[in-house]
């Protein structure tokens, strides 16, 4: 099937990339697919999870891969033609990411029969001792495909293939100052695991603030008429004032367009709206179908058709992230394990959905151990949390 093609070759550049043999040209080509869209970036945070892929795997015991193959391509190709156009589109996103999971495990089940690996020590039983709160860490992708880790303390100069250079230092990367030629401008992505977090400073002296599970794409320098970025998942921004260049902060669902502003945007694929928190200046939000202007104090809800809702936003809530500290102001037990899951590398299951409105409101240090919070939400939403590795069953 010609459309779920791109798809088979991603598997194949994910396999070789967990294996640790991609070259240069095809790690490019990987980052560019998970930059293009905010899904891509989901299922790639999936495919990199131990736990996520070892489930998986297991699903494909006593299947014979070939067969389970083919189960796979039947059902995609059911899909009926005479959908809505963009009923089917997400039809096909959807059994074309599939693909990508089913095509990377069949793969990694070849691997297995062609060089299988030592028999493997018993594994450790993780504890909650083992679940840490996160740290400043993140990666950036240059605009050659070249990852550079980004780690606490880490101490470096980078420098991109357009001159750009860039410095990290106490946990921040710093890009200089740009040029004032034309030249087109690379490039690069700044991507924070679950568990991780990291401030960054553009050429133009905007200040960014990345929250856990996050990303932007940026130019490293800005010489056009507007300033444009790109960002998924939850970010603070102190935009530089330029009035002659408009910043644009562009979502999976919005344009945030700002002259001098700071401001909260929240866009995290698993979260119910797109939230934006303007602490000053001016900012307008738009939309495919609407748009509205935000005053110092206010915030607006952007559903996933493109409504959007204004309203006074709670700041001390919306920045608390940064601040180091969680808030949890009336808010429900399925909202906070949602946090907690990005900031702990941890993944909440719940065993009986009523619990997900069980509401709670208290306010903890970011960097307090997880055993603290689970039982001041044990006590107070009468739940229990059983855990399982890194997994914790709501009961």
């Amino acid at each position: 099937m010609d459309e779920l093609q791109p798809y088979f070759d991603i598997a194949e550049l994910a396999g070789k990339f967990l294996k640790g043999e991609i070259t240069g040209e095809e790690r490019a080509r990987l980052f560019a697919w998970i930059e293009q869209d905010y899904r891509n970036r989901l299922l790639w945070e999936k495919l990199t999870r131990e736990a996520y892929l070892q489930q998986q795997l297991d699903s494909f015991n006593g299947q014979e891969p070939g067969a389970a193959w083919q189960k796979l391509l039947s059902a995609i190709r059911s899909a009926p033609e005479e959908t809505a156009p963009p009923k089917r589109r997400r039809i096909m996103y959807y059994a074309a990411a599939a693909a990508v999971v089913a095509a990377l495990l069949i793969l990694g089940v070849k691997f297995f029969a062609k060089d299988p690996p030592p028999p493997s020590p018993v594994a450790e039983v993780k504890t909650l001792d083992d679940i840490h709160p996160g740290a400043p860490k993140a990666q950036l992708v240059l605009g050659n495909g070249k990852v550079v880790n980004l780690l606490a303390g880490a101490k470096d100069t980078i420098r991109e293939s357009d001159g750009t250079r860039a410095a990290t230092e106490k946990n921040e990367l710093r890009y200089a100052a740009a040029s004032d030629d034309m030249a087109a401008p690379t490039y690069n992505s700044v991507l924070t695991p679950r568990g991780g977090e990291y401030k960054l400073v553009l050429s133009d002296g905007t200040k960014v603030w990345l929250n856990a599970a996050s990303s932007i794409r940026f130019p490293t320098k800005f010489n056009g008429a507007e300033r444009r970025v790109y960002i998924e998942g939850e970010a603070y921004l102190e935009v530089q004032k330029d009035a002659d260049h408009p910043f644009v902060v562009s979502t999976p669902k919005t344009d945030i367009t700002v002259l001098g502003t700071s401001f909260d945007v929240k866009t995290y694929a698993d979260e119910p709206y797109d939230r934006t928190s303007l602490v000053d200046g001016r900012v307008r939000i738009s939309t495919k179908t609407a748009s509205a202007v935000l005053e110092p104090g206010m915030q607006s809800m952007v559903t996933a058709g493109g409504r959007i809702q204004t309203g006074d936003a709670d700041l001390e809530e919306a920045l608390a992230w940064k601040n180091g500290q969680f808030v949890f102001q009336h808010e429900s037990l399925e909202s906070i394990c949602r946090k907690l899951s990005r900031w702990y590398n941890v993944d909440f299951v719940f065993k009986n959905t009523s619990s997900e409105n069980l509401h709670f409101t208290g306010r903890l240090d970011k960097d307090d151990h997880i055993t603290g919070l689970l039982k001041a939400l044990e006590a107070t939403c009468h739940v229990r949390f059983d855990q399982s590795g890194l997994t914790l069953t709501v009961e």
